[in-house]
C-alpha cells in the first residue's frame, strides 16, 4: 500500500521519510510558534494573576476566621502564592527579550 496524498506521495505506508526544512519553512514556524507561545503566555499569566488575587483577596475577606479556623486561611494562603508566582513567571517570559 502506498500514500496517495500529501508531501510523501507514492512512498510506502509505514517508511520514515526525513523532513527537509528551508530557512523559510523555519522562518514561518518560528514567527507563528512565537505568536501562539506569546498569546499562551498572556493567557496562563492572566488566569493565574486573577486566581491568586481571588484567594488573596478570600484571606483577607476572611481574615477572623484565623482565630477559628487557621487552616482555611493558611489552605488559602498556600494556594494564592504558586498561582501568584507561576502568574509572575509567565509574565517574566512574555516581557523577556528574544
Amino acid at each position: 500500500m502506498f500514500n496517495t496524498r500529501g508531501p510523501h506521495a507514492g512512498s510506502p505506508r509505514g517508511v520514515l521519510v526525513p523532513v527537509v526544512r528551508t530557512a523559510k519553512t523555519l522562518n514561518t514556524l518560528s514567527r507563528t510558534g512565537g505568536d501562539s507561545m506569546k498569546a499562551y503566555l498572556i493567557t496562563t499569566g492572566t488566569l493565574f494573576g486573577l486566581f491568586a488575587a481571588m484567594h488573596l483577596v478570600r484571606v483577607v475577606e476572611k481574615w477572623h476566621l484565623l482565630a477559628t479556623d487557621p487552616w482555611f486561611v493558611l489552605g488559602n494562603a498556600l494556594i494564592a502564592v504558586p498561582s501568584g508566582a507561576l502568574c509572575l513567571w509567565a509574565w517574566r517570559l512574555f516581557w523577556r527579550p528574544r
